[in-house]
């Protein structure tokens, strides 16, 4: 009996547990993949509230200073910060006051409004 017949005959069971082997492997792979994304997709949300919070607190620090000037500025981690203080429907006595939070100059990710009283009288 020549050697290449009987390795002939299992080839076919080797590539089968092969194919089984990287199916298992290919598996495990996305698994760690998916549950990595969703790791991370999990803390965005929690960034957007802490942006929320803070750019909240700088909303009742210009209402405290009595600050309603128009300003944009760099803030940690490599956020811009624009306020801008609108009038509300045409009212000269309410203001709109809005803080947007963007990263690198991108694209929102916070928007704080707020609808504030400028003339206390």
């Amino acid at each position: 009996m020549d050697i290449s017949l009987k390795l002939a005959g299992r080839l076919p069971g080797s590539t089968l547990v092969e194919v089984l082997v990287a199916l298992v492997v290919y598996t495990l792979l996305i698994a760690i993949v998916a549950s990595l994304f969703t790791a991370l997709a999990a803390k965005r949300p929690d960034r957007a509230r802490d942006l929320q919070l803070e750019l909240r607190a700088l909303a009742e620090q210009a209402k405290r200073e009595r600050d309603y000037g128009a300003d944009r500025f760099l803030w940690d981690r490599g956020i811009t910060v624009t306020k801008d203080v609108t009038a509300y429907q045409g009212d000269t006595a309410l203001a709109l006051l809005e803080f947007r939070a963007s990263p690198h100059g991108t694209a929102d990710v916070v928007v704080h409004r707020e609808i504030i009283i400028i003339n206390d009288e």
